[in-house]
């Protein structure tokens, strides 16, 4: 069967979003005359806009429905059902097989509809995938469960899209408080999520200083959680950064990103984003395991401290179960490895 309409349940968080969409080019190259939507959290929607892969993004925000009352609640998932089975989908590819997203395949109606064999959940589901798991990238995975429907493929390279206004409104801030140097910038992430990731903010100022000295103009990035990371690291560094915090709109962020010769970040959204973007990228990991979550992308390079009980539970502090301080194992990164990874791919 040849679809007509694809729908891709893609429910999850921003990184993920950008590792997601080399199966989404994979399904829109293999059926060209089909129309492709996808499904995706508000705060990671962003990541799909001005993709011309797709033809429209359906957006859920979970955290705002979580605050409201429970009749409202159960009014909006029905809404939302009812939505997906007027779509009319042939195909339903769920990439990550959560309990809304199992219900919202079953509501579809669609005669195919292909997630991974998760237990408890495969009878929502068409057709099942025994994603292997072992030392795979999550990228891979989730193309596994695609070729479930269009067979073998080539695995595509991570791609976020850019419209010619935002490139020139990113470039007019920058040449706001940078003025005309003439230097390539170097953007820097100290923040994460989870605070076990975070590379000390005084080794991200040593890294900004050398960089500096480089001639490199520095550029500290962060979003409305990341601010004392970010004024940590600009405490640090002389001559002083150009400061890009607290920004609220994900795609201000991407468009920014996209202007630097050089990203360096902890594991975290940005570090996809830039890496999506084909800017060259160092990814810094300690508790996270690169080999799952590691950028992907045409110019990358991962420095990360190998401990006995790395990768941890993601989000779970284990540290005193092993003897470990949290987040020696990012400490145990020194500034000089970081430093190498960096003018090695950006020259």
């Amino acid at each position: 069967m040849t679809p007509r309409r694809i729908l891709v349940l893609a429910i999850r968080a921003i990184g993920d979003m950008v590792l997601v969409t080399p199966a989404i080019r994979a399904l829109a190259e293999a059926f060209p005359g089909a129309s492709l939507s996808v499904v995706t959290e508000a705060f990671a929607a962003d990541i799909f806009e001005a993709n011309p892969r797709i033809g429209k993004v359906h957006v859920i925000d979970r955290w705002a429905q979580r605050k409201l009352p429970w009749r409202e609640r159960l009014s909006m998932s029905l809404d939302w059902m009812r939505t997906v089975r007027r779509g009319d989908y042939d195909v339903v590819v769920d990439l990550f097989c959560g309990p809304r997203s199992a219900q919202m395949a079953v509501a579809s109606g669609a005669p195919v509809r292909v997630a991974e064999g998760i237990r408890g959940r495969r009878f929502f589901y068409t057709r099942t995938v025994d994603v292997e798991h072992a030392g795979r990238h999550l990228l891979e995975q989730k193309m596994q469960i695609v070729e479930a429907v269009t067979g073998p493929v080539p695995v595509p390279e991570p791609e976020i899209f850019l419209r010619d206004e935002e490139r020139a409104e990113a470039d007019r801030r920058l040449h706001e408080i940078a003025g005309d140097s003439g230097r390539p910038f170097a953007g820097l992430f100290p923040g994460a999520g989870w605070m076990h990731k975070r590379w000390p903010a005084e080794r991200f100022a040593t890294l900004g200083n050398m960089l500096a000295a480089s001639g490199w103009r520095v550029v500290v990035f962060g979003g409305t959680r990341d601010v004392e990371a970010c004024r940590e690291v600009e405490s640090g560094m002389n001559p002083a950064p150009l400061m890009l915090t607290g920004i609220r709109r994900l795609r201000e962020t991407i468009a920014l990103v996209d202007r630097m010769g050089l990203f360096v970040s902890n594991d975290t959204g940005p570090m996809h984003i830039a890496a999506g973007l084909g800017i060259p990228t160092v990814g810094i990991f300690g508790p996270s395991d690169p080999v799952l979550y590691g950028p992907r992308g045409r110019q990358v390079r991962i420095v990360a401290s190998r401990f006995p009980c790395s990768p941890c539970p993601q989000d779970e502090s284990t540290c005193h179960i092993h003897g470990k301080r949290p987040r020696e194992c990012m400490e145990a990164i020194p500034v000089s490895a970081v430093f190498e990874a960096a003018t090695g791919i950006a020259g």
